[in-house]
């Protein structure tokens, strides 16, 4: 954080109004905060999913749920924006790139008209019926996605928008660490497709969700996740 705050990029952004909740008897796992840039623009960071089983589990949620990491994204949005008139950007890696998504979706009209992007980086898409919404199609245009050759996280549900693909210098699941994905200058080395390994798991997962129903996914999720907090 030292280095961040004497570096000529990041000395003049002021961070402000970070929550962090973590649940386990109410299943959630939520981090975010405000980024003030010296650019006049609020950028809104969420936090992805850390190393506890209760994060990993309400990521596993998302397939059948609106978990409460969604409801606190939009609550926090609204809160942290009220009674300003700010242009704003939305962002976040992993699970905190969906969350970014979801908050502009439950957002109000006026809020709305001023979140200029929304950032996911290897995060989860969405079930079908939330991408039918006329909030949706208003807010898809502002959406950047961006995943690893060898994304796995952010192939989960149905993808937002076309993702861009970035190479990296890990291998299989390690290439969701955004350290490892490469640029040149300000840009990212990108790659036209995902790799095999993505797309194999992306076509096994659609076909394995598509013959679920909702209530057999939340079975499904809360045996295994018994057994992870069992041990």
């Amino acid at each position: 954080l030292r280095a961040l705050g004497q570096s000529e990029r990041f000395k003049n952004a002021y961070l402000s109004n970070y929550v962090d909740d973590t649940d386990i008897s109410r299943e959630i796992q939520f981090a975010a905060i405000e980024i003030d840039t010296s650019d006049d623009r609020v950028f809104i960071s969420f936090r992805g999913t850390d190393d506890t089983i209760i994060g990993w589990k309400e990521d596993f949620n998302l397939s059948f749920m609106t978990v409460p990491a969604e409801n606190e994204a939009a609550a926090y949005l609204e809160k942290v924006m009220k009674g300003r008139l700010d242009k704003v950007r939305l962002g976040g890696h992993s699970k905190g790139g969906h969350l970014a998504v979801y908050a502009a979706l439950a957002a109000n009209s006026d809020l709305t008209s001023r979140i200029e992007n929304i950032y996911n980086f290897d995060g989860p898409g969405f079930n079908h019926e939330a991408m039918e919404s006329d909030q949706f199609k208003t807010i898809k245009p502002k959406i950047g996605k961006f995943i690893p050759e060898s994304s796995i996280v952010g192939r989960l549900l149905e993808n937002t928008v076309e993702p861009v693909v970035i190479k990296s210098t890990e291998l299989g699941i390690m290439q969701h660490d955004p350290l490892s994905w490469q640029l040149e200058g300000k840009q990212f080395t990108t790659c036209a497709f995902p790799d095999k390994i993505s797309n194999l798991f992306d076509e096994t997962m659609t076909t394995w969700l598509g013959e679920m129903s909702f209530e057999q996914r939340k079975v499904f999720v809360d045996e295994l996740f018994s057994v992870f907090e069992a041990s």
